[in-house]
C-alpha cells in the first residue's frame, strides 16, 4: 500500500511538473512575442516578473534574456538604478554582451551628470573643498562606466565611443589610463556578444 501511494505521488510530480513546464514555455513564447512588439511598460513588467517567478523552471538563457529585458524596459521608463540592478545579474553570464556593456557604462555615465553641475558651482564660489568632493565622487562614477565602454569598443571599434572613452580619461585627468588605452583594449576579450540567445 505504502509503494502504491508513492508511486502515485511520484506520478502527480512529475505530471505537475510537466504542465508547469509547458505553461513557463507558452509564457515564455508569448513574450518573446511581446516584446519586440509591445512598449507598455506595466504589461512588459508584469510578464518579465510572472516568468522571474519560476526560475527553476526557466533555461539558463531564457533567464538571462528576462534579466536583460527588464533591464532594457526600466531604462526606458527611465529608471536607470533598476535597469542596472538587471543588467548587472546577466553581466556575470554574458560579459562580452556589447548592447548591455553598452548601456551600463552610459548609466554610470548619467549617474555622474549630476556632479558637473556641483563642480561647476564649487568652482563659482571658490570653494576647493566642495570642488575636491565633487569631483572625486563624478571620478569614481566614470571609473564604473569606463570598462563597459572600452569592452564596447572592443567588439565594435566605434570611432565616437573611443573617442568619448579618451575625453573621459581627459576629464578625470588620468593621463595614465588615456596613454595605455589602446593596449589594454587590445587584450580585452573578443568573443563579443552580439545577439542574445533564447534557448
Amino acid at each position: 500500500m505504502k509503494n502504491r501511494l508513492l508511486l502515485l505521488l511520484t506520478f502527480m510530480m512529475i505530471v505537475n511538473f510537466s504542465f508547469a513546464q509547458k505553461d513557463i514555455t507558452d509564457m515564455y513564447d508569448s513574450f518573446k512575442v511581446f516584446r519586440n512588439s509591445n512598449l507598455d511598460h506595466a504589461s512588459y513588467e508584469q510578464r518579465c516578473r510572472l516568468l522571474l517567478e519560476n526560475t527553476s523552471l526557466l533555461s539558463k538563457k531564457q533567464l538571462i534574456n528576462i534579466r536583460y529585458h527588464m533591464g532594457r524596459n526600466f531604462e526606458r521608463m527611465k529608471l536607470p538604478d533598476s535597469a542596472l540592478k538587471y543588467y548587472l545579474l546577466v553581466e556575470p553570464e554574458e560579459p562580452n554582451y556589447e548592447v548591455m556593456n553598452w548601456a551600463i557604462g552610459f548609466i554610470y555615465i548619467t549617474k555622474a551628470t549630476p556632479y558637473v553641475a556641483k563642480i561647476n558651482e564649487a568652482v563659482a564660489k571658490k570653494d576647493a573643498v566642495a570642488n575636491k568632493n565633487a569631483f572625486e565622487a563624478y571620478k569614481k562614477q566614470i571609473y564604473k562606466a569606463l570598462p563597459y565602454l572600452e569592452k564596447y569598443y572592443a567588439c565594435t571599434q566605434d570611432e565616437d565611443t573611443m573617442k568619448a572613452i579618451k575625453r573621459l580619461y581627459t576629464q578625470i585627468k588620468d593621463t595614465q589610463g588615456l596613454a595605455n588605452f589602446d593596449h589594454r583594449v587590445k587584450k580585452l576579450p573578443k568573443d563579443c556578444v552580439t545577439l542574445l540567445e533564447d534557448n
